[in-house]
Parts: C-alpha cells; sequence; structure tokens
C-alpha cells in the first residue's frame, strides 16, 4: 500500500576452462594453439607434452605464455616424422573443482603424411642358416600407407612374393627418446640354398608421397659343415692328415682330429687352433698298427658332423724315417764336398 522497491545482484559464476587444440600447418612450421574457455578467462598455460601412441613420453615443450606451439623444421630431417604423435596442452584459470587440480589437459593426434622411413631398431645384420628357409625382417613407419614393395640384390630390382605384412607397434628413436610407436613389419622369405645367398638385399618402400631404402645383410649363423679327408700319410710312429675345408657357417672355425686304435674304443683328439690350417701331423703312434681317423670343424655356433672314418696302417719299418735321414744328410755332404773343392782352388778364404 506504501509502494515498491527493488534491488538486483549480479552472480559471477567462475569455472574451470575447457582446452582444446587447434592445429594449422604451412610449408614452413606446424602450429598447435591450445583455446581455453572458462570464467574467469584469464590462463596460465604449462609446458606442452609430446606422447607417442602407446604412452611413452617423448619431451616437453616450452610454451611462449599464450597457449602456442610451433613446430619447426628440424634441418636433415625433410619429412618431419619425429614430430608424430600425440600432444598435450594444459590450462588453468585457478579455478578447481572439488579441490583438484585447476590444470585442464586437452589433446591433440597429430599424425602427418609423409615418405615411410624404416625405424632405427631395425638390425642391419641378420643370419640364416645354409639349406634352410629363413626370414628376412624389416620394421618401417608409413602414412599413407604402403603402395609397392620390391628388394634389390645382385644389382636386379625383384618384386616381393614370398612375404608378410603385419600392422604392430615397432620400437624407434624419437628426438633421442626410445618408444614404441604404430608401424608395420615386413617379413620376407628366403631360401639359403648356396653360399651365394648370403648377401646384401636392400628394400625399397613407396607410398603416394615418396621412397625409403633399407640394406640388409644376411649372414650365416650356423655350425660349420664337415671338413672331408683327402689324404693321410702313414709313417712308423706318425701319420700326416690332409683334409679340404667346407663353409665355415658365418664364423672363424677350428679343426678337430680324432683318432685311435681300431682294437681301442678311446679316440684322441688333436685341435688345430689354425683355421688356415689344413694339414696335420700325428706323433707318437705304435709302429705296424691299424688305426681309424676322422675330423670335425666348430664355431661358436657349434659344431660339425664327424667326417667318415678313414683306416691306416703305421709302418712296420722305418723306410720313411730313412729316406727322411737321407734327404737330410745327402745334402748336407754335397755342401761340404763343395767346399772343399773350393778350398783346394784357392777360391775359398777363411
Amino acid at each position: 500500500m506504501a509502494g515498491i522497491d527493488s534491488d538486483s545482484v549480479t552472480i559471477e559464476v567462475y569455472f574451470p576452462p575447457t582446452v582444446q587444440i587447434k592445429f594449422e600447418e604451412n610449408r614452413t612450421e606446424r602450429q598447435l594453439n591450445c583455446v581455453a574457455t572458462g570464467i574467469p578467462d584469464l590462463y596460465i598455460f604449462k609446458q606442452w607434452e609430446h606422447w607417442s601412441e602407446y604412452s611413452d613420453l617423448i619431451r616437453y615443450l616450452p610454451d611462449s605464455g599464450s597457449g602456442n606451439l610451433n613446430l619447426q623444421i628440424i634441418e636433415g630431417e625433410t619429412d618431419r616424422y619425429q614430430d608424430r604423435g600425440i600432444y598435450i596442452c594444459k590450462a588453468s584459470n585457478n579455478v578447481s573443482l572439488n579441490g583438484g587440480d585447476s590444470f585442464i589437459p586437452g589433446e591433440f593426434f597429430l599424425n602427418p603424411k609423409s615418405t615411410p622411413y624404416f625405424v632405427t631398431s631395425n638390425n642391419k645384420t641378420q643370419y640364416g642358416v645354409l639349406g634352410q628357409t629363413t626370414n628376412i625382417t624389416v620394421d618401417f613407419v608409413s602414412f599413407p600407407e604402403i603402395k609397392n614393395i620390391s628388394v634389390i640384390f645382385d644389382g636386379i630390382i625383384h618384386s616381393i612374393e614370398n612375404y608378410t605384412l603385419e600392422i604392430m607397434k615397432v620400437m624407434d628413436t624419437v628426438y633421442n627418446k626410445t618408444v614404441f610407436v604404430n608401424g608395420s613389419r615386413l617379413m620376407m622369405t628366403v631360401e639359403v640354398n648356396t653360399e651365394r645367398d648370403f648377401k646384401a638385399y636392400t628394400f625399397k618402400l613407396c607410398n603416394q608421397i615418396g621412397s625409403d631404402n633399407l640394406t640388409i645383410s644376411l649372414h650365416s649363423a650356423s655350425c660349420p659343415e664337415t671338413p672331408e679327408i683327402i689324404q693321410i700319410m702313414p709313417e712308423k710312429t706318425q701319420v700326416i692328415v690332409q683334409w679340404i675345408p667346407k663353409f665355415h657357417g658365418g664364423f672363424q672355425q677350428s679343426f678337430h682330429i680324432q683318432y685311435r686304435r681300431r682294437d681301442v674304443q678311446y679316440w684322441n683328439t688333436k685341435h688345430v687352433q689354425d683355421h688356415t690350417m689344413n694339414i696335420y701331423s700325428i706323433d707318437g703312434l705304435t709302429p705296424g698298427t691299424e688305426y681309424l681317423i676322422r675330423i670335425y670343424s666348430s664355431n661358436r655356433k657349434g659344431n660339425s658332423s664327424f667326417s667318415d672314418k678313414k683306416p691306416f696302417r703305421t709302418d712296420a719299418t722305418n723306410e720313411h724315417g730313412n729316406l727322411g735321414f737321407i734327404l737330410l744328410i745327402v745334402p748336407f755332404v754335397i755342401a761340404v764336398a763343395v767346399l772343399y773343392w773350393q778350398y783346394k782352388k784357392g777360391k775359398f778364404f777363411f
């Protein structure tokens, strides 16, 4: 009845920001912009984080204070594939809910298109076994997907027929950090039939952006092949054995000669450490006795099979020994005779 009065109250509600990342790209750089929306609209930004797809932290990147991140060109890295991954920015307006962290994260997955590349974890030296099937394995990353795969060996480009391709996580070094990334594994089957199959194989991968290549050297990693005895020369108390070395299996090999009397089961062994030797003398044998002899070789992977057992019989007489004595003494006698003749002629002075 007396009248009406009114007043107004302004209530300002604070709430933490929502954070999004906007991406821009040009020929010189990639730019990530951290866009925060909240009240109040005054924001603090933390340093950026760069993660792999498999939650491996790659690096921290400084923020300019404005929430913007520029990824500059790295000298020598024309495709900038190392920039690939998840980028996280965190912004705060000093408002938190229920006393929690006031910094709110935003994420962006950067997956730039580039030429394919082989990851750093590839083993450029791989091994096979002579006479067996082996697989040469290479890991790579390619976005977009591979359009063509070829392999070069013996100076000729070959299309690959016997291979498998599997998408999987592979290990790589990104900005000097070893992490897992999303990639692929290529396995090519090789029939190792001869020693000539142990050689260099260059893999070439192509997508719609470009190509890359990697050379793998296939080495042997097997036990050596069995050497072959080609000659046995028995004397009265010794025997000289000669053999032909076979394929070494990819490593330095040594030879082992075993011998025994025919009426004894125990084998005596002589080790020939010098891998360049293929002839050896065994002493201390019994004259006029039958023996068996065999040989095998070894390397760091193991031993070859034994060669066939070869029989021989030592001499009952010392014919070879006498012959050796004659071969030694005759040149001495001749030398003495020549010196005496020169002395008599006056052509030699002491």
